[in-house]
């Protein structure tokens, strides 16, 4: 539902959309495997002239967390969460706790070189 919104939104002002999915998820959420982003990629191009892409999708969880700190972002300025508050992360839910934990090893990792 909320990629269709973004590719709606994206029609007529780019021609992708990309969102977060990587590997780990794709177990338990057909929307995480690359067939799946394939052919949503392909009906939606087709249909709306916008593609579908999952360009983390290769990585595992501890790895995207690795490169957005080389890209300088923080943990606060990521959004894994599925049952927010308003505009706030529970803190509690399976992908809250996973966020958490690939943040935190990857402050002991850094902390460790």
């Amino acid at each position: 539902m909320l990629l269709a919104a973004a590719v709606n939104h994206a029609a007529g002002i780019a021609d992708e959309v990309w969102f977060g999915a990587h590997a780990g998820d794709d177990a338990a959420y057909p929307d995480c495997r690359q067939s799946w982003v394939a052919a949503m990629s392909d009906a939606m191009r087709s249909a709306y002239g916008v593609g579908v892409a999952a360009p983390l999708s290769g990585m595992t969880k501890a790895e995207v967390v690795a490169l957005a700190r080389e890209l300088g972002i923080a943990r606060e300025d990521t959004w894994s969460c599925y049952e927010p508050d308003g505009t706030t992360p529970c803190g509690v839910c399976a992908c809250c706790i996973a966020a958490n934990k690939a943040w935190a090893t990857a402050a002991v990792r850094r902390a460790a070189e």
